[in-house]
């Protein structure tokens, strides 16, 4: 069953831009500015994947000093400690990884940017789901037959039906 979910983007108080160029333009200069998305477009509300499969989060964020990330699983902060061999951060903590999909892992995530000049957030659901999704496929074609006219033709098909 899917969940609605709310996407929630807060900036707090700070030099925030509504010009993602100049924003990128300061950010190569040096001068201050709130943390931002890099791609907006890019940021997932749901990802729904299979147990056991590999599931990649990604907030790629900039500003000026560098804004620090910091992912929290149903509102506490993820470490390595509680989930030693489970999770693991790349790209300056910009991605997560769950490394196979459990159902400890299913919840709700919320990566924190934060530096001197402002706060921003982003929450996504990860779902489980019972089985992959795939189109139906032929397992047995049917095969040619050769008749006389008269005689009947019974022919056999193989299929999985997917999981539609």
């Amino acid at each position: 069953m899917r969940k609605l979910v709310s996407l929630l983007f807060l900036v707090s108080a700070g030099c925030a831009r509504t010009n993602q160029e100049d924003a990128a333009a300061d950010a190569d200069t040096g001068e201050p500015q709130a943390p931002t998305w890099q791609d907006e477009t890019g940021l997932k509300r749901v990802v729904s994947e299979g147990y056991g499969d590999r599931v990649a989060l990604s907030c790629k964020v900039r500003g000026q000093p560098r804004p620090e990330l910091i992912w929290l699983k149903d509102g506490m902060p993820i470490s390595d400690d509680h989930y030693t061999g489970l999770v693991r951060f790349r790209n300056n903590q910009q991605t997560l990884v769950l490394r196979e999909l459990v159902s400890d892992l299913v919840g709700n995530y919320t990566c924190k940017a934060t530096n001197s000049y402002g706060t921003i957030f982003h929450n996504m659901v990860v779902e489980a789901l019972e089985h992959a999704i795939y189109a139906p496929k032929i397992l047995e074609k049917p095969r040619n037959q050769t008749l006389v006219e008269g005689m009947d033709a019974y022919f056999t098909c193989g299929f999985d039906s997917g999981s539609l």
